[in-house]
């Protein structure tokens, strides 16, 4: 099925959101980047942009926050019976 929400909404596929849930990693609509976003009422709002994960790990990667960030890129699982 062809995600057709724009990546500020809610239902936006992440790949990742931290335990607080205040922050997520969605990979962009053109698959060219990863986007950090933080939830801000009423969506989500761009944080950071990355074109390499190891970015992502360097910058974040040793903040509280950020501590259960896998170390490879996680992808996303398409639910079959949706």
């Amino acid at each position: 099925m062809l995600n057709t929400y724009p990546e500020k909404h809610m239902d936006y596929p992440a790949l990742w959101v931290s335990d607080c849930g205040k922050f997520r990693i969605i990979r962009c609509k053109d698959d060219i980047q990863w986007i950090i976003q933080r939830y801000s009422k009423p969506d989500w709002r761009g944080f950071s942009y990355h074109v390499n994960w190891s970015s992502i790990l360097q910058r974040y990667g040793n903040t509280h926050t950020f501590s259960t960030l896998p170390s490879q890129p996680p992808v996303l699982q398409h639910n079959p019976h949706c």
